[in-house]
């Protein structure tokens, strides 16, 4: 898929009633590139849905953004990645959950065996005063931070938390 002129796939709300879930699924490898988004995200006291992605290895490139977002009083939804192989982030990519006033933001969760962020990539789940989100990595074998960042913050709220789960090697390098 590639996500050209700030192109924008998103499940979302406005008002009261429930954003819907975006899944992506495939059997072999999904690629998603270029300086869109995918998205599920509210902007009125409906709650968001889930973004899910499900494959082999998942990459990132060329500024694409994954978003559960809430602009509103509606709690934002959460990103829930499940891969049998690599998750690969990089060229400025990132993936993000993040609520304004008094919502909470859900949670990354994901499950690979190699996760890799480079080349300015990001995980992030922020808040402005609500209860933060968690970000949650179960990391087979590899997780791999080179010029790239995973935060969790609030900026009046209770913070989230990041958990490192199942790993046997953690490579910091710039």
């Amino acid at each position: 898929i590639r996500l050209r002129n700030t192109a924008r796939i998103s499940a979302s709300t406005e008002a009261i009633g429930e954003g819907g879930n975006l899944v992506i699924r495939a059997p072999g490898d999904i690629t998603l590139q270029g300086d869109g988004s995918i998205a599920v995200a509210t902007e009125g006291a409906g709650s968001a849905g889930t973004l899910r992605i499900n494959a082999q290895n998942l990459t990132l490139d060329d500024g694409v953004i994954l978003t559960a977002e809430s602009q509103g009083s509606g709690d934002a939804g959460g990103i829930d990645i499940d891969l049998t192989g690599r998750l690969l982030l990089q060229g400025g990519t990132g993936i993000s959950v993040s609520s304004e006033r008094d919502a909470t933001a859900g949670d990354i969760d994901i499950d690979a065996q190699r996760v890799v962020l480079r080349g300015g990539a990001s995980l992030v789940a922020e808040t402005d005063s609500g209860s933060g989100a968690d970000i949650n990595l179960r990391v087979g074998d590899r997780l791999v931070l080179s010029n790239s960042d995973i935060s969790a913050a609030t900026a009046d709220g209770i913070g989230g938390n990041i958990t490192l789960s199942d790993l046997n090697i953690l490579d910091l390098n710039r």
